[in-house]
């Protein structure tokens, strides 16, 4: 076991979570070879939230054998990098390496020809020249398997004129890796496929079946690492009010204690908790009026249905999922798709990756001729109309170091994880945001002025002492994280523009060196977005317990909106105008506002649209002269 793990392996959450019922990942795969005969009716089975449970189809529990896995060069050690032993420019380099560069068979691309999903392929590639081998077409792409690297899924920043060009006729933009895709590079998800003709056809939900389950359109990845860090902070004051509440609901038995959960003046709702005499652990929590975050007061900003917390989470599933390249942080040192490697990607390797999506240059706002990007009257009518009620403006981040946490071993007893769009951690089943959170609440708790303040004679309440501890969640205590974990100061203050590749720049500026001003254009939270947006079935998040209701979605951030078409999760809206018109879909929370939209004049509402145009993805510093036209 390597030394930079053994203390993350046992942090644990207990910051009052309330108990849910464990949820099952998807998967109904009835597929049989000519040679099988199914043991049991084709009526699919439930868990009690509703999905399907796993069929035994899509993983081998303990596979044994396989060889070291030839990393790719240049390749990040773990220990080395925690010990100081690489630059941060080395770090990036080699991440866009592993983001760029296709994966092949030598270091890990692809599953064996009885891998997980072999049964897929099988049916999947029933086509001429294949003789139904699902080794001959090592892809699938209707349950993964559809890729080789990240750049096929994140491969457009826009469109622009070029300077000096003699007409306004227009390209794609240059260094467009970490941007998002077309239509054709949407991922498919469905661990389901395929089933019978009849259950396709039928009405039954105990029979029925579906050729896709999931459809996303790639998101582009632009200003990642300020999106987490905000999402960690608002996790961190969330969390820290439910303990600050469950601390005086102790203090006074028998007394229910409630406070407003908010953080950087966004609204979750209303917690209470009422602890009877007794045990430590006699609490009744009321979770009833929490809204817009999963019940563990997680944040989750990243994929549509917000159900990763980490840009490492989603990082390290997706090369799982989409090239069945699996990370020793994931499966352990097992061959768990069959394919005769193991450990096909280390945990530095995954690191470098992780920091390399995290640093990704934050979108802007361009001028717009000659107004100013501030200036733009559909800015104004933006706010009037209430878009900017949920799709807020600025969120105000505290502390700019961005912490990528060490993941905790895999045990050697561990079973393989289903090959299944999922992102729970086998081994500790707690999210790098979650324990971020848990350390920092538990230091500032640990401060000195909140211990004062619960031994003295005042009269406290759970606002009054989450107060005292606010001002030790992201300062001080952030340097505890530093043990064993990876930081970074996302502002790469003091920094000059060669230390570093191009790819980073402009960054953010901090206020007196102090807080940062993101122009996210997102509350983070998760909202309703009607029935007309909805998936037929709940998506897990990276936590073992919760998942991503039907039509709910995390506040899609709108920096860089004028650049990402197409719209909406699937990819469905062609323009802004398709996008905002389905936000009035039956039961979205964002009625009003589409009501609001269509009383607007013509005019007003291309005023509008402008604006929403103006938030770009700028062009990589070095590559071109960035000259927008509009005429």
């Amino acid at each position: 076991m390597m030394k930079h793990r053994l203390n993350t392996s046992r942090v644990t959450l207990k910051l009052g979570a309330i108990s849910v019922a464990l949820v099952s990942t998807v998967v109904g795969c009835n597929v049989f070879t000519n040679q099988e005969k199914p043991k049991e009716s084709n009526i699919f089975q439930f868990s009690d939230s509703g999905i399907r449970k796993i069929s035994p189809d899509l993983y081998v529990a303990f596979p044994k054998g396989g060889s070291e896995t030839p990393q790719r060069v240049p390749s990040i050690d773990q220990d080395t990098l925690l010990a100081g032993g690489y630059s941060l420019n080395e770090l990036l380099e080699a991440g866009q390496n592993q983001f760029n560069v296709p994966f092949d068979p030598a270091n890990g691309h692809g599953e064996g020809a009885k891998g997980p999903r072999s049964k897929q392929r099988y049916i999947w590639n029933n086509r001429g020249g294949t003789d139904k081998d699902p080794a001959a077409w090592p892809f699938l792409r209707v349950n993964g398997l559809d890729s080789q690297s990240c750049f096929e899924c994140h491969n457009t920043i826009g469109q622009y004129t070029p300077n000096g060009a003699k007409t306004i006729a227009q390209v794609r933009k240059p260094a467009a890796q970490g941007g998002s895709a077309a239509v054709a590079s949407n991922a498919f998800i469905n661990d389901q496929f395929p089933e019978e003709l009849y259950q396709l056809l039928g009405t039954d939900p105990k029979n029925k079946a579906v050729m896709t389950k999931f459809v996303r359109n790639p998101p582009h990845v632009f200003g990642s690492g300020y999106t987490q860090r905000l999402a960690t902070e608002m996790t961190t004051e969330l969390q820290a009010q439910v303990e600050a509440t469950k601390m005086v609901a102790l203090l006074y038995r028998n007394n229910t204690q409630s406070i407003q959960l908010t953080s950087k003046g966004i609204k979750f709702g209303r917690y209470s908790v009422t602890c009877a005499k007794g045990g430590i652990d006699n609490c009744d929590e009321n979770t009833l009026e929490v809204v817009g975050v999963q019940k563990d007061f997680v944040v989750r900003p990243f994929q549509w249905g917000g159900i990763s917390s980490t840009v490492r989470h989603f990082a390290r599933d997706a090369l799982d999922f989409h090239f069945s390249v699996q990370a020793v942080e994931k499966v352990g040192n097992k061959d768990c798709d069959l394919d005769g490697l193991i450990n096909e990607i280390t945990v530095g390797n995954v690191t470098a990756l992780t920091a390399y999506v995290s640093m990704f240059r934050p979108p802007i706002q361009l001028a717009n001729n000659d107004k100013g990007a501030q200036k733009l009257p559909g800015k104004a009518l933006f706010e009037q109309v209430g878009c900017i009620n949920c799709h807020t403006s600025t969120l105000t981040m505290d502390n700019p170091t961005l912490t990528i946490m060490t993941p905790p071993d895999v045990p050697d007893d561990k079973a393989c994880p289903p090959e299944v769009a999922q992102l729970i951690n086998p081994a500790d089943q707690l999210s790098g945001a979650a324990k971020e959170a848990k350390l920092q609440v538990k230091h500032a708790f640990q401060n000195q002025s909140v211990l004062a303040l619960t031994r003295s004679n005042e009269l406290i309440t759970p606002e009054k002492l989450y107060q005292t501890a606010l001002p030790h969640l992201h300062t001080t205590n952030v340097k505890h994280l530093a043990e064993g974990n990876y930081q970074i100061d996302l502002n790469l203050t003091g920094y000059a523009h060669n230390q570093v590749p191009d790819y980073v720049w402009p960054r953010l500026i901090s206020k007196n060196g102090a807080t940062t001003s993101v122009p996210l254009y997102s509350d983070l939270k998760l909202h309703f977005m009607g029935k007309k947006l909805s998936d037929n079935y709940p998506q897990p998040t990276d936590t073992d317990g919760y998942a991503a209701q039907p039509g709910v979605y995390v506040t899609r951030p709108l920096w860089g909106v004028g650049d990402t078409a197409p719209y909406m999760h699937d990819g469905r809206a062609r323009t802004l105008l398709e996008a905002i018109q389905l936000h009035g879909a039956e039961g979205s929370e964002a009625k009003k506002e589409f009501i609001n939209f269509n009383n607007l004049s013509a005019n007003e509402q291309q005023e509008l649209i402008e604006f929403l145009e103006s938030l770009r993805l700028p062009i990589q510093d070095g590559v071109s002269e960035i000259q927008y036209v509009n005429k």
